[in-house]
């Protein structure tokens, strides 16, 4: 067992179920309920959500894999890579809109999944 992988598997995994729950709750009723956008922006912001809950999901479970077992450490390090670029891409996103990287923390999410995966 690869406690690296296992440590950035129970994050990813947990970072999916807030996204799930909390951003369920707090941000897709509210975008759903939203009368002031074109309803193809809606559904596709909503579209946009689901793939960030898909792309959770198959991160921790790479991660869970190849903390399982040294076979899948390719997915491992790929799962890695990918929370790395999506924190990066975060903080770009931040840095290009010239707003603190406090403001959008997410972050700090997948910095939380890309160091103990590296570490894997």
């Amino acid at each position: 067992m690869n406690i690296w992988y296992a440590a950035a598997a129970i994050v990813a995994a947990m970072t999916c179920a807030v996204h799930v729950v909390v951003g369920g709750r707090e941000l897709v009723g509210p975008l759903l309920a939203s009368r002031d956008m074109h309803r193809v922006t809606v559904l596709t912001h909503y579209y946009c959500w689901h793939l960030v809950s898909v792309a959770l999901a198959a991160i921790a479970l790479g991660l869970a894999l190849a903390a399982w077992d040294p076979q899948w450490r390719l997915l491992g390090i790929a799962s890695t890579v990918l929370a790395a670029a999506f924190g990066l891409l975060n903080i770009g996103y931040a840095l290009a809109f010239r707003l603190s990287p406090r403001l959008l923390p997410q972050w700090l999410l997948f910095a939380a999944i890309a160091l103990p995966g590296a570490l894997g």
